[in-house]
């Protein structure tokens, strides 16, 4: 009898101890939901610096700004503009003028002060729910493209004979 009444309090004191480490656990790293979130909303960021740079490209190649966001899908290049990794609705672009524009996206967190943050320029901070980022091009740090000058230089590639 001595021997099952150690085996239960053995039993029950190991549950409690997993238990607290799963406690503690999603204490610290969060719940996976959360973390689900928070990766998603890394993605929205990584998208619009993809679109903010590809509408640069597009301002240099053809000295104005597109008028939406497909006219820089491209199947020659392979560019194709990506929606949100979530609800896969494409993100807001607005012209506001011939240099400026503003993308938007919806957060499901809020980026700032958040200890993973992991873009060091403070102009991609958010904040859960609709936020939108003004955007204007420097003519003088991004010149447009003459002849020679492409986003992505493509030398000829000598074939060794065979």
């Amino acid at each position: 009898m001595q021997y099952a009444k150690r085996l239960r309090i053995i039993a029950i004191a190991t549950s409690a101890i997993v238990l607290a480490a799963v406690v503690v656990g999603l204490m610290v790293v969060g719940s996976p939901s959360k973390e689900r979130a928070y990766k998603r909303d890394q993605q929205r960021i990584s998208n619009l610096q993809e679109i903010e740079n590809d509408v640069i490209t597009y301002w240099q190649a053809k000295k104005k700004l597109p008028e939406a966001l497909t006219d820089l899908n491209d199947a020659t290049r392979g560019i194709t503009i990506p929606n949100d990794p979530q609800t896969n609705m494409a993100y807001t672009y607005t012209i506001v003028d011939s240099m400026k524009f503003k993308l938007c996206a919806r957060f499901e967190q809020s980026g700032q002060g958040s200890p993973n943050y992991r873009f060091s320029d403070d102009t991609w901070n958010y904040n859960a729910g609709e936020t939108c980022f003004d955007r204007h091009i420097d003519p003088d740090f991004y010149g447009p493209l003459n002849g020679s000058d492409m986003p992505f230089p493509m030398k000829p590639v000598p074939v060794l004979g065979y």
